[in-house]
């Protein structure tokens, strides 16, 4: 029997943050290196329960090119139109759904959320897009839909808020937060190497 202890490096994250959506694609791209090793989980952490009102648009389109030359692998392009979301809960409630099905599904459907926003300019606030990325990612959409209908997606979005608030009073994740931005976010490598290394010393007693 194997009671290794493995070690999760969490995420608080939202998905209006531009500097979360480079986490998850660093994240994305080392996590076969670490599996079996460090598990990774994005938890949510909506601003606008913290806040009050969701991001404003104008402050926000002023991190969106800083954050793009930060990592190339992330695909940015102009936000144009009137049809912005008003509201990321939608997204949150969606990405619980997904990871129902696995933690594959989590991080693939999450990941795709993002780009969708960042890079392909859709409304995440809409369910329609939601779905529509739930289909693309080839989610099993009957068990999707039960999950989002139930009810059980908003009240888990909402416990985990409650609790990254608690963790996290009065910052979000471009301050306090495990990949910081915007003048350097460690590498996904460096922090499953440290929550490696830390796990590694809480076993040896440390």
């Amino acid at each position: 029997m194997n009671d290794r202890l493995i070690p999760e490096l969490w995420e608080w994250a939202e998905y209006y943050c531009p500097w979360c959506y480079i986490a998850a694609v660093r994240l994305h791209r080392v996590a076969k290196e670490y599996e079996g090793r460090v598990t990774f989980r994005t938890r949510p952490f909506p601003l606008e329960l913290a806040h009050g009102e969701a991001a404003p648009r104008d402050i926000l389109q002023q991190e969106w090119w800083l954050a793009a030359i930060q990592e190339p692998r992330a695909v940015f392009a102009p936000y144009r139109g009137d049809d912005w979301p008003t509201t990321t809960l939608p997204a949150f409630e969606a990405a619980w759904c997904a990871a129902q099905q696995g933690p594959v599904a989590a991080m693939e459907y999450d990941l795709r959320v993002r780009r969708a926003f960042f890079g392909e300019a859709r409304n995440i606030g809409r369910p329609q897009v939601l779905f529509d990325l739930a289909r693309e990612a080839e989610l099993d959409l009957t068990r999707f839909q039960a999950q989002w209908e139930s009810g059980a997606a908003r009240a888990a979005v909402l416990a985990e808020a409650t609790l990254g608030r608690a963790r996290h009073a009065d910052t979000d994740p471009g301050g306090r937060h495990p990949f910081e931005g915007p003048h350097r976010i460690p590498t996904a490598r460096e922090s499953a190497d440290r929550g490696h290394q830390q796990a590694a010393l809480r076993r040896g007693g440390v």
